[in-house]
Formats: structure tokens, C-alpha cells, sequence
């Protein structure tokens, strides 16, 4: 599911906002607790959150557990003489100064801003934006405000893409994207721009690339760079990470493709009948190596594809597929999946039919497609009020708008309703009356909305 750049910075934004307020209040909360008090929360914190260490860590020396123990009032008992002690006594170090050798001087780095400085940046940031609408936010400035200032970035980047065999790869696509970090003490930010990638290269005959990546990154961030290559009648190569600074040239960076297969199958009625416009996702069960708890759309051929529509046939077909495991989904507004397979395992050099057809059946549907004022299509997420004659809101339906500005839901209310549709960012749309009818779909046309400034106001002010 994709969403427009400048709503997903938004949303990172006013989360990070969120997110820099809680660890300021961790980070300060504990010093006004009693020392005893404060030892025994952190010790259930230690507990709850294994991996996360809030506060100031408790004064375990002596003298303090003296402090916060209660005086004893019974009389003190007689001590037996010591024994002596087979170690030697220490002695006192004798007054003599140290010798101090000054470290070299080095380039000056800013102070390491506290959460609550970061906090307010983020507060700042979100009453810059607050009067515009998601279209008129510029995502770089959108960046630079809650990351901080941007600088220049430009590294070059070599090395070879050879096939699953080791065979170099001509004409292979070489793809690089940043990663920015930054460590604020208590709380690691990492921050990803590009996740599509830039292509930087294309390989020679021997399979051969160099290229440069030039972009925009966070002052005093790490910054990593993640590389991946794809070309036709070959899977996509696993992500390989280089740390590289501006200026420099990263060489010997190797990709290896992986082999590829052809998945195909067919979306069918009850009657067995193809059923044309329903699409088919594959979805990564296993990706570079590591467990995923959510799973992500694979990118598969040579444009990037991860989805295929069924023809009138009722046919998909996904090619340049990479070896491994994949998720079947399918999504086919107007019909509602009855019956279907769930994986499929891709070989190398294979044409994989997906064993069992998906098995649809008509059911009740609306679509609509939203644009803005100019005509652009609108995109975010989308809520469908259903209200009744006697003016009761029945039925509540979320679902994401399209990069086209098209919004399906299956399975609405059955009978006449006004209806509205909202999308954060805009005024809500006039209410109008509509007949859903059962097991069909009803086209609700196209609805112009008009940009609403003070939707981002309102939220700013709430998650202040």
C-alpha cells in the first residue's frame, strides 16, 4: 500500500512529535521520585522493556544504600577482635601531579540537542505546515524541519552484479537509496529517503558499474547506503549495505542477482468463468535473510512490478520472480474471495502454476474517484459515512484512495443512504443520496473536494 510522499513525512512528523515528548518525559520524570522509589520503578521498567533504558540509572554505592536505610535502635553488640588480613593495606598514591597530554584539537560538533529541545523543533515544525493542505507541502522542507538541516550528500559507488552462478550481468540496473541514523542518547531515529531507489548505473558487458549518488541528508547524521540491482530474466539481488562519506568513492561493492521463476494462475466465478480487472499481490514470507514480522510487497520484473491484474481470461502472470517463498493475495473490488491458495514456492528457472484458482462471487460495491480543486486526484485515507432518511449515521467504512484518486469499498450497506466521504486534509464531501443494491456495484462518479487548511491546524493543536 502506497500513499503520497508528503502525507507519509506528515504522518512521520507529527509521530516523531509524539514520540520526542514521551522520551522527555522518561528522560526527566525519575528526578523527582524518592532515590528508593525511583530504584524499584526502574527495576520493573528493566522488566516490561528489556531493550529500553529510561531515566538515570540509581547510585548503587554505599553511602547511598546508608542514606535510604532506617536507623537500627538496638543497642550495638560487643565486635570480636578482626582477624588479620593476608592482603596487603593499601597504600595512599603519593602527591605527585599527572602528566597531562592535550588531545588534538578537532573539528567542532554541535551539542547534542536534549529531547525537550527536539520536541519543541517538532512543535515548531508542525505550526510552519499547520495552514497548508498535503499538496503544498514541499518534502524537502518538510525534512529539514524535523531532521534537522540539511546538507549535501554525493558519493560514488562501483563495483560488479553478477547472476546467481557468478556470472557477470550486462545491462543490469544498480539502485541506491540513504539511510540517515541519529542517536539521541536514550532514542535511535532511523530515517529512510528514496526506498524506491535512484538508479545510479547501468553494468557494462562485464558486468561492470560506477556511478554517483547525489542528494539531500541530516547534519551530524551516520549515514549508511543501501544498493540493490535487478535486471530482466533475473530475480532482484539482496540489499547490500556500504557506510561511505560525502566526498568519497565506496569501490568493490558486489550484487548478486537471484535466480528467477514465472508465477501464473487464474481468478474464476463460481461457474468457472474468468474474472477480469481482480489484482493478485505477491508478498515476501522471507526477505534478505532476516525474519519479517510484517510482510512487504516483493518487487518483481524488471519494472518493479509486485502486481498483476487478471485479463479477461481470468489470467495473472508475474515474471522475473526471485527464488523463495511468497503470500497470494487478491483484491477484487466488486467481488469477494470465496476460496484460494495462500502461497506458492518460486524455483529458479521455473514456470510455477499456482495450484488452486481464486474463486470470487459478486457482492455489493461503491466506487468513487476524488480529486482536488485543480483536477489532481486526491490521495490519503478515506472515511464513508452511510446516514440514514431520519439523518442517523448507520455505517462507518475506511479504505486507502488510489494514486489515481480511486476509492472501492465491497460489501456497503444495502438500500438508499446519503453519503459522505472525508479525506484528511479537505472539507468533507456534500452529502448525497445513493442506492446500494444487493450483490451489484453502484458507481458513485467523480467528487471534487476543496482543500480544508484548518484540518492541519486542528491536529497540530491536538497533538500539542
Amino acid at each position: 500500500m502506497r500513499v503520497s510522499l508528503p502525507l507519509t513525512l506528515l504522518f512521520c512528523l507529527i509521530s516523531f512529535a509524539a514520540g520526542a515528548a514521551g522520551m522527555y518525559a522518561l528522560n526527566n520524570g525519575p528526578d523527582a521520585r524518592p532515590a528508593a522509589r525511583r530504584d524499584q520503578c526502574q527495576a520493573a521498567d528493566s522488566t516490561d522493556m528489556p531493550s529500553v533504558k529510561a531515566g538515570k540509572p540509581s547510585d548503587d554505592s554505599p553511602a547511598s544504600d546508608a542514606k535510604a536505610a532506617p536507623s537500627d535502635t538496638r543497642p550495638a553488640l560487643a565486635k570480636p577482635e578482626a582477624e588479620p588480613r593476608s592482603e596487603p593495606a593499601a597504600t595512599a598514591a603519593p602527591d605527585v601531579p599527572a602528566e597531562v597530554h592535550p588531545a588534538p584539537a578537532g573539528p567542532a560538533v554541535p551539542a547534542e540537542k536534549t529531547p525537550a529541545e527536539r520536541a519543541k523543533d517538532l512543535r515548531d515544525a508542525l505550526d510552519k505546515i499547520k495552514d497548508k493542505s498535503p499538496e503544498e507541502l514541499d518534502p524537502e522542507e518538510v525534512l529539514s524541519d524535523m531532521m534537522g538541516k540539511r546538507v549535501d550528500y554525493s558519493v560514488t559507488l562501483s563495483g560488479t552484479v553478477t547472476d546467481s552462478l557468478g556470472n557477470p550481468v550486462a545491462g543490469a540496473e544498480v539502485l541506491a537509496e540513504t539511510q540517515e541514523t541519529m542517536d539521541g542518547g536514550s532514542a535511535l531515529m532511523v530515517f529512510s529517503t528514496a526506498s524506491a531507489g535512484n538508479r545510479i548505473a547501468v553494468t557494462d558487458a562485464a558486468g561492470a558499474f560506477s556511478g554517483t549518488l547525489t542528494t539531500k541528508v541530516t547534519e551530524n547524521s551516520k549515514v549508511s547506503v543501501i544498493l540493490r540491482s535487478r535486471a530482466k530474466g533475473h530475480g532482484e539481488s539482496k540489499k547490500v549495505t556500504v557506510e561511505v562519506k560525502h566526498g568519497e568513492t565506496k569501490e568493490g561493492i558486489a550484487l548478486r542477482l537471484l535466480g528467477a521463476g514465472i508465477v501464473t494462475g487464474r481468478v474464476v466465478d463460481a461457474a468457472g468463468q474468468g474474472v477480469a480487472g481482480c489484482t493478485v499481490s505477491l508478498n515476501s514470507m522471507a526477505r534478505d535473510g532476516s525474519p519479517l514480522f510484517i510482510e512487504s510487497d516483493v518487487e518483481v520484473g524488471s519494472g518493479g512490478r509486485n502486481r498483476a491484474t487478471t485479463d479477461a481470461s481470468g489470467e495473472y502472470r508475474f515474471e522475473d520472480v526471485a527464488e523463495g517463498s511468497y503470500r497470494l493475495n487478491l483484491r477484487s473490488p466488486g467481488f469477494k474471495e470465496k476460496s484460494g491458495p495462500r502461497s506458492v514456492e518460486v524455483k529458479a528457472g521455473q514456470i510455477v502454476r499456482v495450484d488452486n484458482d481464486f474463486v470470487v462471487a459478486a457482492t455489493t460495491s461503491l466506487k468513487v474517484k476524488l480529486v482536488t480543486e485543480t483536477g489532481q486526484p486526491a490521495q490519503g485515507w478515506a472515511t464513508v459515512e452511510f446516514e440514514s432518511s431520519e439523518g442517523k449515521v448507520v455505517e462507518k467504512r475506511q479504505g486507502m484512495v488510489s494514486a489515481e484518486g480511486e476509492l472501492q469499498l465491497n460489501d456497503p450497506p444495502v438500500g438508499g443512504f446519503n453519503v459522505t466521504v472525508k479525506l484528511w486534509g479537505y472539507h468533507d464531501s456534500a452529502k448525497a443520496w445513493h442506492t446500494f443494491t444487493q450483490d451489484q456495484p453502484t458507481d458513485m462518479g467523480t467528487l471534487a473536494l476543496t482543500a480544508n487548511p484548518e484540518a492541519t491546524r486542528s491536529r497540530a493543536r491536538m497533538r500539542r
